[in-house]
């Protein structure tokens, strides 16, 4: 025989329960996840601070080689003066990361017309490399009254791009064309043949026949290939870019060894050797 005893105590749900532990499960999942972005967003803010904005990598050593002709000096100030600006008005470019190698090398060729090639190498933590390769002056190009700067492959370049002192202890020879044609800056005026031509002929003229040639090279037309140089005896030697130099060489010795005293030098007005294998001299 059973008997049915009546439970005083009210009847428990268990899904009550679990929604009161899944709450506070989720409270303490909330909690975390926000501490986790909290502690993220700090951490991307103390890199980007220390990476961006504080002194750990800024760039404290400029490193120039190859400058010969152009003060280190003058390339380190340029750089410095690069790296003090800013990206947006806030962002500094004095940064080992943020430092664009290209667009310094540009700036570089720009600021100083000498600079061939101006190549810039990172070094962490805090330091640039600078290789730079000089232009090649090679003479100066006189026309219409200005001066221009002629490199050994023949292009011309404003004078004013070049420091004087520079210019005045290289003494490079001077091309004078007389008819006073235009030139374009930054453009083949010359060529390199002619600028070789030039160089090679009055070289050869002062080591071989040990005549002393003036610094003013002329021409009528660049053009033409006549060249008119001037010994420091007062006498004019016209040469031709057609001719050659070797056969016009041994034209010049052969007149002056057989033809021409070297007494007699003092009187001698030119020596033309533009024809082929002919010769003129005339006396003043």
């Amino acid at each position: 025989m059973f008997f049915l005893r009546k439970n005083k105590n009210k009847a428990i749900n268990p899904l009550v329960g679990r929604e009161r532990r899944l709450s506070v499960k989720q409270n303490k999942f909330t909690l975390a996840k926000l501490f986790y972005w909290i502690i993220l967003l700090a951490f991307f803010g103390v890199t980007i601070y220390a990476l961006f904005f504080a002194n750990f990598l800024e760039i404290t050593d400029i490193q120039v080689k190859g400058a010969e002709k152009i003060n280190p000096e003058s390339v380190k100030t340029e750089i410095t003066s690069l790296l003090s600006e800013k990206y947006l008005n806030f962002l500094p470019k004095n940064n080992i990361i943020l430092a664009r190698e290209s667009s310094m090398s540009q700036a570089l060729i720009n600021r100083f017309k000498l600079i061939d090639q101006a190549d810039i190498k990172k070094k962490f933590p805090g330091s640039l490399i600078v290789s730079i390769k000089e232009k090649n002056p090679a003479l100066i190009l006189r026309s219409g009254g200005e001066d221009y700067i002629v490199d050994a492959a023949g292009i011309a370049w404003a004078k004013a791009d070049f420091a004087s002192e520079f210019l005045n202890e290289n003494e490079l020879t001077i091309l004078e064309d007389t008819s006073g044609r235009p030139v374009a800056e930054k453009s083949a005026s010359l060529g390199a043949d002619y600028v070789n031509f030039i160089l090679e002929i009055k070289g050869n003229i002062e080591k071989d026949l040990d005549l002393k040639i003036k610094q003013l090279v002329t021409t009528p037309n660049i053009a033409a290939g006549d060249i008119f140089l001037e010994t420091d005896e007062g006498w004019k030697i016209y040469i031709s870019k057609e001719a050659g130099i070797e056969k016009e060489m041994e034209m010049l010795k052969a007149v002056l060894d057989n033809k021409i005293e070297k007494e007699k030098r003092k009187d001698l007005d030119y020596v033309d050797l533009r024809t082929n294998n002919k010769v003129y001299y005339k006396f003043k």
